[in-house]
């Protein structure tokens, strides 16, 4: 990758004063968005069939690996603490919730311009179920 993408996500990061590290997460999200908008502009029915269930396994995984970031990071300005069932009943909870803002969005995307990001019969639920995937495998393989 040039050199002055890393510039560039430096000075975002640095303006965005965010009080935890989400670089890993940012990189992988835009090799994502990249790779999930070729296949929809070359080949839409195979990201329909196969990509957008992977896309939404991973980005399963990129919510929760925030949302451990983000209450890591909380919890270690306060002195509460929590059990590890209650700590990854948080993570789940903030990566389901921003799974349910994804598929509002596509929604919308699609009403709103047609993109056809939803597909038919239970794509909502299949979505939601390979993101829940996604959560599970970082909350499983995480360590402490």
């Amino acid at each position: 990758i040039p050199n002055h993408f890393y510039e560039c996500s430096f000075f975002i990061f640095k303006k965005l004063k965010l009080p935890v590290k989400l670089q890993s997460a940012y990189w992988l999200l835009l090799v994502y968005t990249i790779i999930n908008s070729l296949t929809l502009a070359f080949s839409p029915n195979w990201r329909n069939l196969v990509f957008n269930r992977f896309g939404h396994l991973l980005s399963g995984v990129i919510f929760a690996f925030i949302g451990l970031i983000v209450l890591k990071a909380a919890l270690g300005k306060t002195k509460v603490e929590l059990t590890k069932p209650l700590f990854n009943l948080f993570v789940f909870s903030l990566a389901s919730t921003a799974g349910v803002f994804n598929e509002i969005i596509e929604l919308g995307l699609d009403y709103t311009t047609g993109s056809h990001r939803l597909g038919q019969g239970w794509d909502t639920a299949i979505d939601l179920l390979m993101n829940t995937f996604g959560i599970l495998i970082v909350i499983l393989l995480k360590k402490k």
